[in-house]
């Protein structure tokens, strides 16, 4: 079965975020990666209970290039076999 990684890049955008979890976390053989850069709130706590969320944090922005470089490494490196790119 094919697996898809969609990447959800957040700044400051925790409605985006909590969107992108109820819509994309329960898609079959969908992973949801978030990018977040550089949020004034703490994303982890945030989506604490949503275990299968999966999260990148930049602790100073690092640009929309950078973010999908990041996520195409990581969709390489766990065998993914499509991406889907989001920005928030």
């Amino acid at each position: 079965m094919k697996k898809t990684l969609v990447m959800v890049i957040s700044e400051n955008n925790l409605e985006a975020v909590n969107r992108s979890i109820h819509e994309i976390g329960n898609m079959d053989n969908t992973d949801l990666l978030i990018i977040d850069e550089a949020s004034e709130y703490d994303l982890i706590e945030e989506i604490e209970e949503h275990k299968s969320v999966k999260c990148i944090l930049h602790p100073i922005p690092q640009g929309l290039g950078a973010c999908i470089a990041e996520a195409i490494n990581y969709g390489n490196s766990f065998e993914y076999d499509y991406l889907i790119t989001a920005d928030c």
